[in-house]
């Protein structure tokens, strides 16, 4: 008996259904993974951009003449597509730092820092007690 090599097409509809219910779990698992990720590097950016206006107070004697413009700081991530943007609100004996979302993370909230450490924000990202943890998402 003449005996063929080579799979069917039962086989290979089978093999496709299976890869199919893979990704079918998998690619939701990994659109939330890149929001957390997302939402921890808007939250690390917050905190630097934090310390480079207290270098600037140190500089300066005052956060008054501290900005964000021209610097690292204006958007989170740092490079590519923004999915926060941050402003500063100075004045003479502190300052506020405000992230927005945007992009992908778009109406999901703000977080808020200020001079005193003090960490709110709005949304499923903060409260008025606090930043609330990014595996809400």
């Amino acid at each position: 008996m003449n005996r063929q090599q080579g799979i069917t097409l039962i086989e290979l509809m089978i093999t496709l259904v299976i890869l199919g219910v893979l990704v079918g779990l998998a690619y939701p698992a990994y659109q939330n993974y890149t929001k957390r990720a997302m939402c921890e590097d808007g939250k690390a950016t917050l905190l630097a951009a934090a310390s480079y206006i207290e270098t600037e107070r140190l500089r300066n004697g005052s956060y008054a003449s501290a900005t964000l413009t021209g610097t690292q700081y204006t958007q989170s991530p740092r490079e590519g597509t923004a999915q926060f943007r941050l402003a500063l609100a100075p004045t003479a004996t502190g300052y506020t730092l405000t992230a927005t979302a945007t992009g992908s993370l778009a109406g999901k909230g703000t977080l808020v820092l200020d001079n005193t450490g003090s960490r709110t924000g709005s949304g499923s990202l903060g409260s008025a007690t606090g930043w609330n943890s990014c595996n809400s998402l």
